[in-house]
């Protein structure tokens, strides 16, 4: 007779349980659910090389998530990351995903500024340019070169205006950008 008494007060506290996880959901009402929240949120100007948004220092080895708006067809947004590897280290392994609307091409170009013996910054080296389709580029381990404090410190991320939207009137798209080093 115990195990009964045991099995019913049980199952009673499950249901209790249950009923007021519900209403904590917001089935009952309440506050709605809070907005997500990401590592970086983009700030302009960023719209050029020059002006790219400083984020973080390479490598960061879990995935770093920042939050951007396209105007579209026109707003190029830029990311700029200072490498710092570990000693020995001359190479990074660079991951991204970048996720938008399905019906638009993103398209990434991957620059490192180039400097004087100066150290003056006197332009741009582009390492790389990727098109992805349906919303969604990848770029899986591609290899940053590091050449100290003059030569290969940096990474800029240029996200150009999607491609094959040029009769698209002005329209504010949100895009998600996720990194990663190996």
């Amino acid at each position: 007779m115990m195990s009964f008494k045991v099995v019913t007060l049980l199952t009673l506290t499950l249901l209790a349980g249950c009923v007021q996880g519900d209403e904590a959901a917001g089935n009952g009402g309440g506050d709605p659910p809070d907005p997500p929240t990401y590592d970086y949120e983009e700030q302009e100007p960023n719209n050029g090389l020059w002006t790219a948004q400083a984020i973080t220092v390479l490598p960061k080895w879990d995935s770093r998530t920042i939050q951007g708006h396209h105007w579209l067809p026109a707003d190029t947004d830029c990311y700029w990351f200072f490498i710092d590897p570990p000693a020995g280290v001359d190479t990074l392994r660079f991951n991204l995903v970048l996720e938008t609307d399905p019906t638009l091409l993103p398209k990434i170009r991957l620059w490192q500024t180039t400097y004087d013996v100066t150290g003056n910054s006197t332009g741009h080296i582009l390492r790389g340019t990727w098109v992805g389709e349906d919303g969604l580029l990848f770029i899986d381990e591609f290899d940053v070169a590091y050449g100290g404090q003059l030569a290969d410190n940096d990474l800029i991320i240029e996200l150009i205006p999607w491609g094959g939207i040029r009769d698209t009137p002005l329209v504010d798209d949100e895009y998600l950008l996720d990194f990663w080093c190996n």
